[in-house]
């Protein structure tokens, strides 16, 4: 089960936290309100990490020098993963943006032997939350399952996490 577990690619989600408030003028970089302060390339904080709960076995995965990518495209928000994995973000408030609950998205791997492995994310939650001062930080919050299959079989886990990233230059 460690390998298995070792062989899951790190689902990095962005979501809103309860705790910062939206102060500031709400406006967003370009003044529009359409979240023109979320693209950008992100970046965890030390300590930033995702639970990962398989049922019979669980581990954190440390998140810090890792992240994601947030860019237009269609005049959409997609937010971009390090294994390829794409999502819609939907801008709430300039401030605030969220994921398409029930979204899926599907990633091939290899294990270490070159067998194939298929792993898909189901989004249950994904809200973002900007630094309401200057928008160089945000605060995410997401709740993902995840089904991995390989010729050991089928693990299923939800990843969650709680955590804080900057916006790289």
């Amino acid at each position: 089960m460690r390998a298995v577990l070792r062989a899951l690619p790190v689902l990095l989600l962005v979501a809103g936290s309860p705790g910062w408030s939206c102060g500031g003028d709400g406006d967003d970089a370009d003044g529009d309100g359409d979240g023109g302060d979320f693209p950008g390339v992100w970046q965890y904080h030390e300590g930033a990490f995702s639970f990962v709960n398989c049922y019979t076995t669980s581990t954190t995965v440390p998140l810090a020098r890792s992240g994601f990518q947030l860019v237009e495209q269609g005049g959409a928000l997609i937010r971009i993963n390090p294994d390829g994995c794409r999502f819609t973000i939907t801008p709430t408030t300039a401030r605030h943006a969220s994921g398409v609950t029930g979204e899926q998205c599907m990633v091939q791997s290899t294990n270490p032997y070159g067998q194939p492995i298929t792993t898909r994310y189901t989004v249950k939650t994904l809200l973002l939350e900007l630094r309401p001062d200057d928008a160089s930080e945000m605060i995410e919050v997401f709740g993902v399952d995840s089904e991995q299959t390989s010729t050991l079989g089928t693990v299923n886990c939800e990843i969650t996490g709680n955590n804080a990233l900057y916006r790289t230059p």
